[in-house]
């Protein structure tokens, strides 16, 4: 049974899962009909609590987990039994998107970990009362993606330089629309090198992508080389979750090839295969019902 402890929604509204007016999980003002369900139904024997990943700061994390475990430990007592066997404590970690280099304030896998077990010492006692699974969601994948796109055309308007790329809002929802999850970008030339802006200096550039709405817009006011030319490439940094999987067909746009590399046992030369294939325009008319 999924649990919303309504502890907070942390930094983002839109997905936080532990706010007191939460859609997700059974809340804990219902403490008592939850109780009843788990006398009523003895084939439940497990509590989920998923307080969210990004926007989550470490305290939101360890108190939803507390309270887990501590409702678990109130219904084992009542019931006289070890009904309760697994706890879910699942939401994940979440994602540094403005660097890849930790520091203090970095919430790690280990880290995490480490203060559950000052927390919650009781849940790591041998034997084990609880079986604990989780997920860490983005954590695991958001820095093994990025997403390169030729900048097809750039201009100036209003004093700020545009540069419009082929993925936008289709790839980046909850960055366009929403505007939280602002990811990085880098500019490289059509032959693989990579312009830092040190040698010709940066301005403020905007990177849009090519659907027909204002909010279309990838990385805001971001300073990059001065001169962006047509034909450079952009790469879109941490792009390993929330991007092709919610990718949209809004405007026809068909889904991108995915590429995944890695490298040969023998620590040879990178072994460069296709993931996702690539829509063609064919597969997006046949989406439409036109053969």
């Amino acid at each position: 049974m999924r649990i919303n402890p309504q502890i907070g929604g942390g930094r983002i509204k839109e997905t936080g899962t532990v706010a007191r007016n939460s859609k997700f999980g059974v809340p804990m003002e219902a403490k008592n009909d939850i109780i009843s369900a788990f006398k009523e139904y003895p084939w439940l024997n497990s509590l989920h609590c998923h307080c969210g990943s990004q926007g989550c700061e470490m305290d939101l994390l360890l108190t939803g987990a507390s309270l887990t475990v501590s409702f678990a430990d109130e219904i084992n007592g009542i019931l006289g039994k070890r009904r309760i066997k697994v706890l879910d404590l699942g939401g994940g970690i979440p994602v540094d998107y403005d660097k890849d280099v930790e520091d203090e304030n970095t919430i790690t896998p280990e880290r995490y970990c480490a203060a559950l077990e000052d927390k919650i010492p009781g849940l790591f006692q041998d034997p084990p009362t609880y079986n604990i699974t989780t997920e860490y969601g983005r954590y695991v994948s958001s820095k093994a993606g990025i997403v390169v796109s030729r900048v097809e055309y750039t201009k100036d308007v209003g004093g700020r330089g545009i540069a419009t790329i082929h993925a936008g809002a289709d790839m980046f929802l909850r960055t366009c629309y929403t505007k939280n999850w602002p990811h990085r970008v880098s500019v490289w030339d059509s032959e693989g090198n990579w312009r830092s802006g040190e040698v010709e200096g940066t301005r403020k550039w905007d990177v849009v992508g090519p659907l027909c709405f204002s909010g279309d817009i990838v990385a805001e006011n971001v300073d990059l080389p001065k001169e962006l030319r047509e034909g450079d490439y952009i790469a879109v940094h941490d792009t390993g979750a929330y991007t092709i999987g919610m990718f949209s067909a809004y405007n026809s746009r068909q889904k991108p090839v995915v590429f995944g590399v890695g490298e040969w046992e023998d620590g040879g030369e990178l072994d460069i295969g296709i993931m996702v294939e690539g829509e063609k325009v064919e597969d997006t008319l046949r989406g439409w019902g036109v053969e």
